[in-house]
């Protein structure tokens, strides 16, 4: 039943299910149970962003476990999805040391598909460390592997990476035609999480590029996926790649009536970059005043990336007011942040 729920999407229900299954088994000394129901609710932490310091210790402890009672398949799953919580917690470096410990056991066993699976997080990692040539190489090397084991899931996660990697190395067209791959390969195999990155990634591909009404097609399917799972962060990802098009394109009013939308989740994340979004475009129209309201917000639950956007856009309706000292002072601070985000690894998404 949990399996279910995670495929289905229903990641909560997947992890409570998961829990009580992890219980049971532990109380009928069912430890293959235990592995079982401990790999599906890793699983669900993983797609949620759960990377608690309690998540990465289960994870851990499930690796221990699975050598003793799992097979092989398990032991490297175990360990793959502790690399992922790792990279999501901003350690990359054990983040790889994990992953290459998955990568030494997926060799020395015959399935494909398992050694695809852990080259493509390989590839995510080195992306992630900034080392995109690199990145790009193994997730090409992931996608082959993924082709013969026919295994579409983690062929759609190498060409994700893939396409990230290349456009880092400013190689957009082979970026757009990997992202083109994964996002098809990840809906034919019923990810829609994968097939709502791969759509993000797309879209937010030719919104760099200018073609806003083709980046509002992607971003149209991603958002699909990513509403039938309910995943709030893509779907306030997405939604701000449509505003951002809509107003690029010319219809200002549009695009705020867009951001409107993410006011419904109550998430305080969302509310202070759409705010920011937001206060984009009302320097667009021409109204600081509107605009230093918007961006005037309790920065603490941005990243540094989010917060030097957010600084940045009050420095501008700072300066647009004529109080340019304040300005002067506020894109100082836009800089600094930028420049420890850039200073520190990228989270997974």
């Amino acid at each position: 039943l949990a399996e279910l729920a995670l495929i289905s999407g229903q990641l909560e229900e997947a992890s409570q299910l998961a829990e009580r299954a992890t219980e049971l088994g532990r109380a009928s000394g069912r430890f293959d149970v235990v592995v079982s129901a401990g790999i599906t609710l890793l699983h669900a932490r993983v797609r949620v962003g759960d990377a608690s310091p309690d998540s990465r210790a289960h994870a851990a402890q499930l690796s221990i476990e699975a050598q003793s009672v799992g097979g092989v398949a398990q032991q490297v799953i175990s360990l793959d999805l502790h690399a992922a919580l790792l990279s999501l917690s901003g350690d990359i470096e054990q983040a790889q040391v994990v992953c290459r410990q998955a990568q030494s056991l997926a060799e020395s066993q015959p399935l494909v598909r398992l050694r695809a699976r852990t080259q493509a997080r390989s590839a995510a990692l080195l992306h992630l460390r900034g080392q995109h040539l690199d990145a790009a190489h193994a997730a090409q090397s992931a996608a082959e592997l993924a082709r013969d084991a026919e295994d579409r899931t983690s062929h759609a996660a190498a060409m994700t990476v893939a396409g990230a990697a290349l456009r880092a190395l400013g190689r957009h067209d082979e970026s757009l035609l990997a992202l083109g791959h994964a996002s098809t390969e990840a809906a034919m195999a019923g990810r829609r999480d994968l097939a709502a990155q791969a759509g993000f990634a797309l879209g937010d591909g030719y919104r760099a590029l200018g073609h806003h009404r083709q980046a509002r097609h992607c971003f149209a399917i991603g958002l699909q996926h990513a509403e039938a799972i309910a995943d709030r962060h893509l779907i306030g990802d997405i939604t701000r790649g449509i505003a951002a098009c809509v107003a690029a394109e010319g219809n200002p009013q549009a695009a705020l009536q867009t951001l409107n939308r993410l006011r419904a989740f109550d998430d305080p994340v969302l509310s202070a970059v759409s705010s920011t979004d937001a206060a984009r475009v009302q320097l667009q129209l021409g109204a600081p005043k509107e605009a230093l309201v918007l961006s005037r917000l309790d920065a603490g639950v941005l990243n540094d990336a989010q917060r030097g956007d957010m600084l940045t856009v009050l420095g501008h309706a700072l300066v647009a007011s004529g109080r340019v000292d304040e300005a002067a002072e506020t894109l100082a601070a836009a800089v600094e942040a930028h420049e420890r985000a850039r200073l520190l690894p990228e989270r997974a998404t």
